[in-house]
């Protein structure tokens, strides 16, 4: 549990101080549509000894594998289905010639993974790979008993990125250790992962765990919510915190898979400490949503004597408590919008911020394109008037006449809340109408003010 001991200080940054660089927006690499045209085939029921091919498909630790048939710049796609074990990538791709591990489009393509003891324990290591990418799959555990399942995926290759994937139901969503060095996590929805600790008393295993020494890390566009432990937990001990960008994410009631957890104060939607340093990390235009101005929310440094260095603050909208501990050196706040209680953070250091201790009484909604995947877009709806139905215009994302889908981040694979054809302006979204996605195994999790209710939404609008 954190202390105090001490007064925590961020001073603001002069008009020459040092300034984080920005992690330049990489070009996508495009995936072709149907029919896939791919270099390589992998299925759940594949062989070691097959072409590759989409009527005879590779299984899929074949490619994974150091001496895999797959070279820079090849597509792998993997065939709709449930690959079930605990897989492990050493393939390596080229310098800005990744090889691109793809869910077969429109389907449903499950890793799970099957713990077993004495083994490793992820359904996905990412262990000496390079310049690989990993797309547009879902992750999770086979076990409903939250003792004995496995993490989600662990990474530790260079220049890795997992881009629009679905993480559910492991003991830990996301490791990105040091050693994944310029690794990037984009576009996510992470949730209902962790386990409740007999020892410790408390939720464990979060959504993202992620550290950092070399490079830069982009964490950017995950939609995270629920689950036993934080959010994203940028912490270490002995390691390092640094070069680190937060972009565009969005976090709420992380912590609500142990029943009433997210509103005890155990879990945090955002913590950037440890007992080492917090230096060159950015946290740019991130969204949180609480029932209350006063909630657990975003946690800055976490040794009260631990002298941080430099962290940017800049257009986020922060619905909960701001908590801000150890000393730091300098610090860029500006252009957020914080309703809760900000602790070491004030009016009088950073004038340029508005400052708020009740929730909003306006609606907000944001939209947000995906770079990775033209015919997806994030919805944000904060519906603080509490209406059946939020407008949202959508004219700067979809032509006229083209067909559209938006699903509640709570059903991906059921039935949209909306679809038809765009015809311009705006479209009635409605709020509330599909429930909570529980933890598996815990069907009493994520109750009354655990469960946002009609009060907030977070839609994915699917294009044709």
């Amino acid at each position: 549990k954190p202390t105090s001991t001490q007064i925590p200080t961020i001073k603001p940054t002069s008009t020459q101080g040092p300034t984080a660089t920005p992690t330049p927006i990489p070009k996508p690499t495009d995936i072709p549509e149907k029919p896939v045209e791919a270099n390589i085939y992998v299925s759940p029921t594949g062989s070691s000894y097959a072409k590759g091919t989409y009527e005879d498909p590779l299984d899929l630790q074949t490619v994974l594998n150091s001496n895999s048939p797959a070279k820079p710049g090849y597509l792998v796609i993997l065939k709709e289905g449930r690959y079930s074990g605990r897989f492990v990538s050493n393939v390596k791709g080229g310098v800005n010639s990744p090889i691109i591990f793809a869910g077969e489009p429109g389907k449903r393509v499950i890793i799970e993974g099957i713990y077993k003891a004495g083994e490793q324990v992820h359904a996905l290591y990412i262990n000496q790979s390079s310049w690989v990418e990993f797309r547009d799959l879902e992750i999770t555990a086979s076990s409903a008993s939250r003792n004995i399942m496995t993490s989600g995926l662990e990474i530790n290759g260079q220049n890795t990125k997992i881009i629009n994937c679905i993480i559910h139901d492991t003991a830990q969503g996301i490791f990105s250790s040091s050693s994944a060095i310029n690794n990037e996590l984009y576009g996510n929805i992470i949730y209902n992962n962790g386990f409740y600790g007999e020892s410790e008393g408390r939720g464990r295993g979060h959504g993202i765990y992620i550290q950092n020494k070399e490079g830069t890390k982009r964490i950017a566009n995950n939609i995270l919510f629920f689950g036993y432990g934080f959010g994203i937990h940028a912490y270490t001990e002995t390691g390092s915190i640094k070069g680190l960008d937060f972009e565009r994410n969005v976090w709420f009631r992380t912590g609500a898979s142990l029943e009433g957890g997210s509103l005890t104060g155990n879990s945090d939607g955002l913590l950037i400490g440890g007992l080492t340093p917090v230096d060159s990390t950015r946290v740019i235009e991130n969204y949180s949503w609480s029932p209350t101005a006063n909630s657990r929310n975003v946690r800055l440094g976490w040794g009260s004597t631990v002298n941080n260095e430099f962290i940017e603050l800049k257009n986020n909208y922060f619905v909960g408590d701001i908590y801000v501990q150890g000393y730091w050196k300098d610090g860029n706040v500006i252009g957020n919008h914080f309703y809760g209680e900000t602790n070491h953070i004030g009016k009088k250091e950073f004038p340029e911020n508005e400052y708020y201790s009740e929730l909003p009484q306006k609606n907000k909604v944001v939209l947000h394109a995906n770079e990775y995947d033209p015919n997806r877009i994030d919805l944000i709806i904060y519906n603080w008037e509490d209406k059946n139905r939020v407008s949202v215009a959508l004219d700067s994302y979809l032509s006229v006449g083209k067909p559209f889908k938006i699903y509640s981040v709570y059903d991906l694979w059921g039935e949209p809340v909306v679809s038809g054809v765009y015809s311009g302006g705006a479209v009635q979204v409605p709020m509330g109408t599909k429930k909570p996605v529980r933890p598996n195994g815990y069907p009493n999790a994520i109750k009354d003010a655990d469960d946002p209710g009609g009060k907030f939404g977070v839609f994915i609008i699917r294009s044709e």
